[in-house]
């Protein structure tokens, strides 16, 4: 979003700093022996240094002072300055043009003379290093909207690395033999893997760590006011800030102080939030940065916040809007997509909101959150800044898959995260606790350096490198549109095209099938290839791919893993090979590319694809009017028993419904038609009276602590999760999470389904999440299914009504589930 009324301000601004300029007494103001001169380069920071002449008993709210730069072509920034101890204050900025540039700095106390009408030049060379970000300007947004450029509208590709814990990491030493800083280790690492982004939380102790030693580094705690004991943690702030930019990485940083903390202190009040805002403009924001204002700030800290802390976070926001001449983009930091969405969210009205830090985990198979972030209005671009840390909630291969998917959802960026690196685990196991955080410590204790060398950040330079060779900022996200492609799996197969130019799919489905792209070119020629995530290679798919009736068939994949198919069309008869990176290739996988060319009916239609939807083995319509049990109606099993005044109500999705109360109500199934099943489906309507403060079970077969088959749970956001145990796989050692939630008052069809290798929920006929990997039959348990029953201490009784409840022996396709849904 342009912030087109924050411009208008400036250049009103601007004319009267112009006019005052012009009458300014040149002879005196600019006398030869008074300019301070300093030289830098475009883009990089000069740091011109004042000395007070008066004292202030608290420096940091008794005097302010503002330096205003005018350069070339009468271009002006202004900048604020910033305390620095004692009697100095200083200022830094970053010319965005070559050449002289020249400066006033005023006070807000006129008598102090040494920070009043203070004058002088800063000399810009045009950079000559080979940094992009110096060599393109700072980050923007897009005139697209879509994602980021660099000053010049270059696109920015965004690959950031998460550091929440940056303050503690140790500057000058390191537990490492020959690395001889921790911090400068790490940053170094990303910037030579190709990173562009370094992601912090800046502030005082987030989370409550154990860091402690002679080495620890100095903090700033902001929570009993700004004095000059905070400075050494700025000044340590300051060497890290300029490390990074220095390296050439993108600094996306929050600021003030952890997020929860204005509700815990009195002394973070809106005015003082916003005086630190300004100061951290004054102190940061010459560099190339990002803000990220706080942690999970987008919308209220799940509901930690009221309307009056709100308000000071939206000080924070529009403190930096007011105080940063370079427009750095705001990105506030979000909460789970299972909580806040870009309809949902409470900073997006916000003028100076700039787009969305998306953070969302699992397995990242539901489209629907891909699609709300891609269709909001107005137009923002989103970034993955938080999915599943790798070797903490993921491994290697979500890890990995997590920023393909990303691109390939339209979300142009993505935020990684490793085990011990965001959580700056310094100590070995076994030894003194040295940890950033005590998040699920020891049982997730991972060494920062073995975070840092983590293979994930190696095959994330050749995601860089497989993106970066196309016009990425062109592929539109296809998300499940049949006039695009046809899938076997449909959630697991990603498409992003530029036009019929290139396509590019992320298959990440656990067998070899693929399927059908469409709406080609059918006078063109296209060379397509396999792209290995792991290894970071190309196979050249032997094949002469010309479209017939506007389709191509794809071949298997190589093998069951995941994999990148690459379609490009040929420009004056020859293939593109640029960047094609030249390695030895598995003669293995080569032979099963050639062996797939040969197969038969590579374009078939998979039962159930064009959605035929089978018996289901039992089913309840709940259209009874009086009565305490409810027919099955396929004549194969029990009618669903009521329970404690659960009653039969009119406004279902078809007829009646089943009404529960939320006191004591539920209903129950006497089945066994699910048991030892190594497939099946399980399909309700739910419309919820309100949201749980605990959790719903809406529909499960379980006895509390054991004899558990399987549970459908709706959590207090509304999102929810599926859990099942099989013969082979234990309760909740994998589950089925969605994120998209579901909106009371309103009827949501929720259908879970388990193929003998995952569970999967879909809502409303698309699917939103799934599960790891599974095996085994459905465990045969002896209780009954129940729905809305208080099954355990954490579970609460539904309130809410019920329809149209079906149990299949076999699971539906994504295409069944729709066709489903579509009867409604």
């Amino acid at each position: 979003m342009k912030r087109n009324w924050k411009t208008a301000a400036r250049l009103v601004a601007c004319l009267l700093v112009l006019g005052l300029w012009t009458g300014y007494d040149m002879q005196k103001g600019f006398a030869k022996e008074s300019l301070k001169i300093v030289k830098t380069e475009q883009w990089r920071v000069a740091e011109i240094s004042l000395q007070s002449t008066k004292k202030y008993a608290d420096p940091f709210k008794d005097v302010e002072i503002t330096a205003t730069f005018i350069g070339p072509d009468r271009t002006v920034i202004t900048r604020p300055g910033y305390w620095d101890g004692g009697n100095t204050w200083k200022v830094r900025f970053a010319p965005t043009k070559p050449g002289t540039w020249t400066y006033r700095i005023t006070s807000s106390n006129p008598a102090d003379k040494g920070l009043n009408n203070q004058v002088g030049q800063v000399l810009s060379q045009k950079y000559k290093g080979n940094l992009e970000i110096y060599k393109h300007g700072f980050v923007k947004v897009s005139d697209s909207g879509k994602y980021l450029t660099y000053a010049d509208g270059t696109p920015f590709f965004y690959l950031g690395d998460t550091h929440w814990i940056m303050p503690h990491e140790r500057f000058s030493t390191s537990n490492v033999p020959g690395v001889a800083s921790e911090f400068k280790y790490m940053v170094d690492k990303r910037k030579n893997q190709g990173f562009t982004v370094y992601q912090s939380e800046p502030i005082w102790q987030p989370h409550g760590g154990t860091h402690t030693g002679a080495d620890e580094e100095k903090t700033a705690n902001l929570s009993d006011g700004f004095t000059a004991d905070d400075l050494d943690g700025f000044r340590n702030l300051d060497r890290k800030f300029k490390y990074i930019a220095d390296s050439g990485l993108v600094h996306a940083n929050a600021q003030v102080t952890w997020a929860l903390d204005p509700a815990q202190n009195k002394i973070y009040t809106e005015e003082y939030m916003a005086r630190i805002a300004k100061y951290w403009v004054a102190r940061f924001g010459a560099y190339p940065v990002i803000w990220t204002i706080a942690q999970e700030i987008d919308k209220n800290m799940y509901g930690n916040y009221n309307d009056e802390t709100m308000g000071k976070w939206y000080a924070v926001g529009q403190s930096l809007a007011d105080n940063d001449a370079y427009n750095h983009p705001i990105m506030p930091h979000m909460e789970s997509a299972s909580s806040t969405l870009p309809a949902s969210s409470s900073w997006a009205s916000k003028p100076y909101h700039d787009g969305w830090a998306v953070q969302w985990q699992g397995n990242l198979s539901g489209m629907r959150v891909a699609k709300e972030f891609w269709n909001a209005s107005p137009t923002k671009p989103a970034v993955l800044y938080e999915s599943a840390y790798d070797q903490f909630w993921t491994d290697n291969r979500g890890a990995l898959g997590a920023a393909y998917k990303a691109f390939q959802y339209g979300m142009y960026g993505y935020g990684y995260g490793a085990a011990g690196v965001w959580n700056d685990i310094y100590s070995k196991r076994g030894g003194p606790d040295d940890f950033g955080t005590a998040s699920e410590m020891p049982d997730r204790y991972f060494w920062w350096y073995d975070g840092a060398n983590l293979k994930t950040g190696d095959q994330l330079t050749d995601f860089k490198r497989f993106y970066t060779a196309l016009e990425w900022w062109k592929l539109i996200p296809r998300f499940n549109d049949g006039a695009w492609a046809s899938f076997k799996d449909t959630t697991r197969s990603l498409l992003s095209s530029d036009g019929n130019n290139t396509y590019v799919v992320f298959f990440y489905n656990n067998d070899a099938a693929t399927g059908t792209l469409k709406k080609m070119d059918n006078s063109a020629i296209y060379n397509a290839y396999w792209f290995d995530p792991r290894q970071g290679v190309y196979y050249s798919i032997p094949e002469t791919v010309k479209a017939k009736s506007s389709s191509w068939c794809i071949p298997a994949k190589p093998n069951n893993e995941d994999w990148v198919l690459l379609l490009e069309k040929q420009k004056k008869g020859k293939p593109n090979n640029k960047n094609k990176k030249n390695a030895v290739l598995d003669p293995a996988i080569q032979q099963k590319i050639a062996d797939s060319l040969q197969a038969e009916s590579r374009c078939f239609v998979q039962p159930g694809q064009e959605g035929e939807l089978p018996v289901p083995v039992s089913a309840w319509k709940f259209d009874d009017k009086t009565g305490n049990t409810s027919a099955e109606v396929t004549g194969s099993g029990s009618p669903a028993q009521l329970k404690n005044g659960a009653e039969f109500v009119s406004g279902g999705v078809a007829g009646n419904a089943l009404s529960l109360d939320g006191v004591d109500d539920y209903a129950e199934i006497d089945s066994g038609a699910l048991d030892g099943k190594e497939q099946f489906t399980i399909s309700l309507w739910v419309n919820l009276s309100r949201l749980p403060k605990l959790n719903y079970s809406l529909i499960g077969k379980e006895g509390g602590d054991t004899d558990n088959a399987f549970r459908l749970t709706i959590e207090p956001s509304g999102a929810g999760h599926f859990v099942m145990s099989t013969t082979k796989s234990g309760w909740y050692s994998t589950v089925a999470g969605f994120y998209l939630p579901l909106q009371p008052g309103q009827w949501h069809q929720i259908t879970a389904t388990y193929d003998g290798k995952n569970a999967r929920v879909y809502i409303d006929g698309e699917e939103e999440g799934m599960s790891g990997d599974l095996a085994g039959g459905l465990l045969s348990v002896k209780n009954p299914i129940r729905l809305g029953y208080q099954s355990a201490s954490n579970i609460e009784f539904a309130q809410a009504k019920i329809d149209e409840l079906q149990l299949y022996d076999r699971a539906l396709t994504g295409d069944q589930v729709a066709a489903l849904y579509s009867r409604r």
